[in-house]
């Protein structure tokens, strides 16, 4: 049963339980009407394991999840560069307030995830802090400008992380989109080599980007939560 609340002014969704696995998701409004596929995925792949699931309600999508600032790549919306501002959002304010609420144990393990630009800032969150142990980046817009550089120099802190995109996501007109294929092996490559094979896995969907995103990203927590186990 899920059910909504405020943490100092910001909206958030709670799903599931007190449990030694806690999720944290970015969303827009518009994603809770899809949710709970999401949230039946995961139970399917989990096969009943109990988790806290957390979404955090996202206003501003291109500016509170853009790591800086860029200019439009689609549309006329530029990228503010504000996820400094969420990122600390969630680890001063929001997991306090989720720990003590839920009275969560120290050992307890926070994976953050999500879809499009919000499974990019859960991979930039991952090179900032070392408070995710499992990242779940479903079809991440790792088109992103100077992304590809930055991710070379900055490892990630977290010990498992999930990658997926959509074989059909690279072929765009759009010369910046269509850098998410290689961006992406690329990326799991540089993961794979910082945290052994095992601990970093890719795969692909069939489509484009806005094909079944909550079942994409529910399969990417799933996979974290079970380890990255893939046989």
């Amino acid at each position: 049963m899920r059910e909504e609340e405020q943490v100092n002014g910001r909206t958030i969704s709670l799903a599931g339980e007190a449990s030694d696995i806690c999720l944290i998701q970015p969303l827009e409004r518009r994603e809770l009407a899809l949710l709970q596929n999401e949230l039946d995925t995961i139970n399917a792949a989990v096969e009943g394991k109990p988790y806290l699931f957390v979404g955090l309600m996202i206003t501003d999508w291109n500016g509170e999840l853009s790591p800086w600032e860029a200019a439009p790549v689609f549309g006329n919306k530029a990228f503010a560069g504000n996820a400094k501002k969420t990122l600390d959002f969630i680890t001063e304010q929001l997991l306090p307030h989720i720990r003590e609420k839920y009275q969560l144990k120290d050992t307890t393990r926070f994976i953050l995830g999500g879809y499009s630009l919000a499974g990019l800032f859960s991979l930039w969150a991952s090179t900032r802090t070392d408070l995710f142990t499992g990242i779940a980046a479903a079809s991440p817009s790792v088109w992103f400008p100077k992304w590809d550089e930055y991710a070379t120099q900055h490892p990630t802190k977290a010990k498992n992380v999930y990658l997926s995109l959509g074989d059909a996501e690279p072929v765009t007109k759009n010369q910046v989109m269509a850098k998410s294929g290689p961006n992406i092996e690329h990326l799991h490559q540089l993961l794979q080599t910082q945290l052994g094979k095992e601990n970093c896995i890719l795969e692909w969907n069939k489509g484009g980007h806005f094909q079944f995103p909550e079942i994409r990203t529910g399969k990417g927590f799933g996979k974290v939560m079970k380890g990255l186990v893939t046989h």
